[in-house]
């Protein structure tokens, strides 16, 4: 829990802040829910995202389900993770990422996304998304832990790549 509030405050701060630039809600962006999200939402936003990620492992239990055990955090990001930092961006959907331990025998399996349904709440529907969502869309990414390496935000000046 304490990584995905850190992580979340981290990038939003980033990106927000040091790259110039502001992601605060403009006239095209109205469909953005600016209801607070708290501790119950992001314990929910994990929930789906290890639902999601347990899809996965169940269906390639000796390529990707090798990972299931190898998780180390989980970090709200993008839009509604400023969102959870200002209370003025507004969120349209979540991003969860989830950063797992490498295996030294076994390549990381590539870059994957999936996605689920947050489901009615204060967050209302974002009437861009397909009708079969009765919430704001989650969408789960994964990546292992040396990935974080190259994010500046997370390791200033340790980027190897």
């Amino acid at each position: 829990m304490s990584l995905v509030c850190r992580m979340s405050l981290v990038s939003a701060s980033h990106r927000s802040g040091s790259l110039g630039g502001s992601m605060a809600a403009g006239p095209k962006d109205l469909d953005r829910s600016l209801a607070r999200i708290d501790v119950a939402d992001l314990l929910r936003l994990a929930a789906l995202a290890a639902d999601a990620e347990a899809e996965l492992f169940e269906r390639n239990p000796h390529g990707s389900g090798r990972y299931a055990s190898r998780l180390l955090g989980r970090a709200l990001c993008q839009g509604a993770a400023l969102h959870y930092v200002n209370g003025k961006n507004g969120v349209k959907d979540f991003d969860v990422w989830s950063f797992y331990a490498q295996h030294d025998d076994w390549p990381f399996p590539a870059r994957w996304r999936g996605t689920r349904d947050f489901g009615p709440s204060k967050f209302g529907q974002y009437p861009g998304d397909p009708s079969q969502y009765t919430g704001r869309r989650v969408d789960a990414h994964r990546r292992h832990k040396s990935a974080l390496n190259c994010l500046p935000w997370a390791m200033p000046g340790r980027c190897t790549s």
